[in-house]
């Protein structure tokens, strides 16, 4: 979050400093997207598009297969040394591409024009081709093998060019579970689109789901949005040879909330809880610029970090660092048995703030998934 925006309001009578390293918030120096644990790459090298889907916005061809691959990869090499100009960088390294998405069929909305431009060049290129279903698998085809080179070579360049870093695209894997009444679990076909992804999982050195909540969700909705969105950010990392580090995006306030309306603390507390049952790596607390741009902006933000956020998340990395202690020697970490069940997803949003605060009430044991390089039901068994 940039709340290194909020300086220019720090006075005597109000001081801006948000003291994250009191509850143990990893944080950039200075409150910038970019720094020594995070980078974030809103503009990384020249991905072709339509910016917005507006078709007079277009930059390097457009779409993937009119688009050259080698001015993007010259570009984003720049972009790397810019941004991280340290070869040792060992943070998270975060590619925000959203004009597009590498599946053909997931290009709906405003993205249609992905589609529709896929299949003019398909015309254009096959103008002997008559039957329509031929024309669109074959647009489909083409599209994604293009897409791919891009997604790919991409995440390729940033772990040469910095391969301390963890890689990865914001928001994958979609669940497209956005719209009321939520879905306990990604559709099945949403789940198959995931899997033909596999190469890009492969690539990744970490896998970044989102689970931004709009206001409107009721407390049920919420909870099958969360449990779907992680569920299937863990299923994917599971899917390379070697398990792929998830840390899952989550915000303070409600998406498309204006001005700031910061979360419930269920709502906070559960987007916290859940991830660390589930057993990932880590969690971005993620935060927009107009939400630090004013000075009652930042107010309202940096008291709702030192009173609700920050106790829970310092209570929540306590707790995760004593199970890995106690359960698994310290060489894994704990996962909640009960989040392998769908009750579980269920019984959250039904905890009392008391039981939400408190690690130790639960009806279900702790399972380890161990770190590479240790195996075994406690990970005793060094490789």
């Amino acid at each position: 979050m940039p709340h290194g925006l909020c300086n220019k309001f720090d006075t005597p009578s109000t001081p801006m400093d948000f003291k994250l390293d009191d509850f143990n918030i990893v944080n950039n120096p200075r409150g910038r997207f970019d720094g020594e644990y995070t980078s974030i790459f809103y503009h990384y090298g020249r991905f072709p598009m339509y910016a917005f889907g507006n078709k007079d916005a277009i930059d390097n061809g457009g779409i993937p297969q009119r688009g050259n691959l080698t001015l993007h990869m010259e570009d984003a090499m720049r972009d790397i040394l810019e941004e991280i100009p340290n070869y040792d960088f060992g943070g998270l390294a975060v590619i925000n591409q959203e004009e597009w998405r590498p599946l053909f069929e997931r290009n709906f909305g405003w993205k249609d024009i992905y589609q529709d431009k896929s299949i003019d060049y398909y015309i254009e290129q096959h103008p002997a081709v008559e039957d329509e279903e031929t024309i669109i698998m074959g647009a489909a085809a083409e599209f994604e093998t293009w897409s791919k080179n891009y997604t790919v070579e991409s995440l390729r360049l940033g772990r040469m060019m910095r391969p301390g870093g963890l890689w990865g695209y914001y928001a994958y894997p979609y669940c497209y579970n956005f719209k009321t009444p939520v879905l306990d679990q990604c559709k099945e076909a949403t789940r198959n689109g995931n899997s033909r992804m596999k190469y890009l999982w492969e690539e990744s050195s970490v896998i970044l789901p989102s689970i931004y909540f709009f206001v409107e969700y009721e407390p049920e909705d919420r909870a099958k949005f969360l449990y779907s969105q992680i569920e299937e950010g863990v299923r994917v990392a599971r899917l390379s040879e070697e398990y792929t580090p998830v840390y899952v995006y989550t915000k303070m306030k409600y998406n498309m909330s204006f001005p700031v309306f910061p979360y419930r603390e269920q709502d906070m507390f559960a987007s916290l809880r859940m991830p660390a049952d589930f057993g990932v790596e880590g969690i971005i607390l993620w935060g927009s610029d107009p939400e630090f741009k004013t000075a009652e902006s930042c107010k309202i933000m940096k008291t709702y970090v030192q009173n609700v956020i920050g106790p829970y998340v310092k209570r929540v990395n306590q707790w995760v660092g004593n199970c890995s202690k106690r359960n698994c020697n310290g060489n894994g970490r704990c996962v909640h048995r009960g989040a392998l069940d769908r009750k579980y997803r269920e019984e959250i949003y039904r905890l009392t703030m008391e039981e939400l605060l408190d690690f130790s009430i639960s009806n279900y044991k702790h399972i380890c998934r161990c770190l590479p390089g240790y195996s075994g039901s406690d990970c005793s068994i060094e490789l």
